[in-house]
């Protein structure tokens, strides 16, 4: 099973290198991680993207992404981001945005709900017009499906007017929804099952 699992890792990283560099040859791609200090060469480059290598090295990972400047973990799950399940460990699935905010030190493996509750209200929820790569979108989403319930608790602990509660209630879902919309447009795997809105 591991090997199967290593394999599947390695394959996804191909899989990536492929779309993130685009119209530019593998050639460039060995030609950038010279450059950077750590050739890899075209024949290797073209074994990973076809899926004919067993495994990566941690060299490899951080030189391709430092190549196509990207996040190594944007290489390792981006193609799967959001809710496209992947194997995070051998024989242990959960959704690649997990799997990404884990490896990123976001929130732990075997991620609870409740044990990250007080981290993500020390975050701020103001939107930004900013553009946003694919991490950032789970990032966001997953800090607003936190938000929400917490912020029905709130609500049935103070005094805050009901009008205003459900104005910030409106202003969270919108907010969510533009973030959905925003994973969509990327490409990525979105569950459409809506049971992380704001309810």
């Amino acid at each position: 099973m591991e090997q199967n699992w290593e394999q599947e890792l390695t394959n996804r990283v191909g899989r990536q290198l492929v779309k993130s560099r685009g119209k530019r040859s593998a050639q460039w791609l060995a030609d950038r991680t010279a450059e950077l200090g750590h050739p890899v060469g075209r024949a290797t480059i073209s074994q990973f993207e076809n899926g004919n290598r067993k495994s990566i090295s941690v060299a490899e990972l951080l030189i391709f992404a430092a190549a196509l400047e990207i996040s190594p973990v944007a290489l390792l799950y981006e193609d799967q981001f959001a809710d496209g399940p992947v194997e995070v460990l051998p024989g242990m699935t959960t959704t690649a945005a997990q799997a990404a905010l884990w490896a990123t030190g976001e929130i732990p493996l075997g991620y609870d709900q409740a044990a990250h509750e007080l981290a993500v209200l020390s975050r701020s929820l103001v939107p930004s017009d900013e553009p946003k790569n694919a991490l950032d979108l789970v990032r966001e989403r997953h800090d607003y499906d936190v938000a929400a319930p917490l912020l029905h608790t709130e609500a049935r602990l103070s005094k805050v007017p009901f009008e205003q509660w459900m104005a910030q209630l409106r202003l969270l879902r919108e907010q969510r929804r533009k973030i959905i919309d925003g994973m969509r447009e990327l490409d990525l795997i979105v569950d459409d099952d809506d049971s992380g809105d704001a309810q």
